[in-house]
């Protein structure tokens, strides 16, 4: 009987769980195994109290070249070759949505973008390691993640217009919070690369570095984070995705909430002695 292949090589250490993407036939693009593989990864790691931080990168030089292209192929196999759009395509959608037509199916397709939902989700941080090019799915990949860093040979692609297809993955919510609705648009129109350095000056990685360093900065990060109070970083990243749809006053409102929540958690209270001791606080995420 022949083994699966491991499409996910992942280790856990400090409490940072590594996931490395690995397929370099396809440059790390996402077929089925792949997915479901990254999906009971990220299922595990969510429930797992020693694994405190993830982080994503992709196996040898590149991130993640998207979506494995045989999976559209498969997919056109059953499309209808006449189809009776609306000419206005706003209309089309707008009736789509209304009539749930059009609603996606549990394919292949559909399993790969429940990966970015998941990372929306998590209640731990996550950082990307951008080693190379993030093309698509790779993208989206990318920026479901809380935090960017980037090599300077990691490109970054919206390449769905490349193929009469549109981000799908979570990227229309994320990068124009990222970068702005103007730079959303031209890219996603586009489909044009985004160098490293571009991506910083953008807002869409934190930090560029050399390759050979990329793992080392992105580890000390998840390090600094692993140590960190997660229970409170939680609740940080969930107020951030809160208050992108609410006015001020309601963002304080709720702020409130949360900072009455964060002084009943043992991180406060160990962070409070730690600063009177003069001490390194010693957090436990609770």
């Amino acid at each position: 009987m022949s083994k699966t292949k491991d499409y996910i090589n992942s280790y856990l250490k400090d409490g940072v769980l590594t996931l490395i993407l690995n397929d370099l036939k396809t440059k790390n693009a996402v077929n089925a195994e792949m997915a479901n593989q990254l999906i009971v990864s990220l299922s595990d790691f969510s429930t797992d109290p020693q694994s405190k931080v993830l982080l994503i990168t992709g196996n040898s030089n590149s991130f993640c070249s998207g979506a494995n292209v045989k999976i559209m192929k498969g997919n056109l196999d059953s499309i209808d070759r006449e189809p009776t759009l609306n000419s206005d395509p706003w209309k089309e959608l707008d009736n789509s949505i209304k009539n749930n037509l059009n609603a996606p199916e549990s394919d292949e397709i559909e399993i790969i973008r429940n990966i970015t939902r998941l990372i929306y989700n998590l209640r731990k941080p996550s950082v990307a390691a951008g080693n190379g090019p993030a093309i698509g799915f790779g993208m989206g990949l990318a920026l479901s993640c809380d935090v960017r860093l980037a090599s300077t040979t990691a490109i970054f692609r919206e390449a769905f217009i490349n193929v009469g297809l549109i981000p799908a993955d979570g990227s229309c919510w994320y990068l124009p919070r990222m970068i702005g609705l103007s730079n959303s648009l031209l890219y996603q129109y586009t489909g044009d690369p985004i160098t490293a350095n571009e991506a910083h000056r953008l807002g869409l990685v934190s930090q560029v570095t050399q390759p050979d360093k990329l793992m080392e900065v992105s580890i000390n990060l998840c390090n600094k984070l692993a140590m960190g109070p997660t229970y409170s970083m939680s609740i940080i990243k969930r107020l951030i995705q809160l208050s992108s749809d609410m006015n001020f006053e309601e963002s304080m409102d709720i702020s409130g909430i949360a900072q009455g929540i964060a002084r009943n958690t043992n991180d406060h209270k160990e962070g409070v002695s730690a600063f009177l001791q003069k001490r390194r606080p010693l957090f436990k995420g609770k």
